[in-house]
């Protein structure tokens, strides 16, 4: 078998026998280079070669694994995204909910059973979203392992005290954090619909619930 050099817009092959039809047929090595190149890239990137752009001279390149390769390291930059903020409000669940176990106002107690609720119903809208992107096991607990985060550390004592006052201050504390982790979330440029949307909704409600516990730890203090 010997390679056949033959004109640009014909593709390169191997010929049996003695050449034919006036095609001449040689060992050189831009014949072969053709060759070789045609096949590994029909193998090995089938889904991304045209052939059209060897007849007409264009170069070929690779965009459709560098898109790939992309959208994937998106996807995980998202998840990892929506874990810290699942992260976020499990550590605002369990904080209120000794809050409010603490709290002698009725009505505080209400309120603070009301967030813990509702921190878990947002945490549960972000992890079926992280399992619609792949995560087989998004995050499902608080931060570092159980502990609660730094934010809420100071609770336990101010549950001791058991002043509203005190309680109401370490809550604000907390929610500090809570509003920071979503604006932080919503200025990644990767967070898109419909996540994107899901959290600058839940962002709301956490703003609002973090100026009403603001509102009612200066009422407490002046009381």
């Amino acid at each position: 078998m010997v390679f056949a050099d033959i004109p640009p817009e014909q593709s390169t092959a191997f010929i049996d026998g003695a050449p034919e039809n006036r095609v001449a047929a040689d060992f050189r090595l831009g014949a072969a280079w053709r060759f070789f190149r045609q096949i590994f890239a029909f193998f090995i990137h089938d889904k991304n070669y045209d052939p059209k752009q060897r007849t007409q001279g264009t170069k070929w390149t690779r965009k459709p694994i560098t898109i790939r390769i992309n959208g994937m390291a998106q996807q995980k930059e998202i998840i990892s995204t929506v874990n810290s903020l699942i992260e976020t409000l499990k550590d605002g669940q369990r904080g209120f909910k000794e809050a409010a176990e603490a709290v002698k106002d009725p009505q505080l107690k209400s309120l603070f059973n009301e967030y813990s609720l509702q921190r878990s119903r947002f945490a549960g809208e972000l992890q079926s979203e992280a399992i619609g992107l792949g995560e087989s096991n998004p995050e499902d607990s608080t931060s570092a392992a159980g502990a609660m985060h730094r934010a809420w550390i100071n609770l336990k004592s101010a549950v001791t005290s058991g002043e509203d006052h005190a309680i109401l201050a370490e809550c604000e504390r907390g929610e500090d954090s809570a509003v920071k982790e979503y604006k932080d979330a919503m200025e990644k440029e990767e967070l898109s619909s419909p996540i994107r949307d899901i959290v600058s909704r839940q962002y709301s409600e956490v703003k609002s619930a973090h100026d009403r516990i603001k509102e009612l730890r200066d009422a407490t203090k002046t009381s």
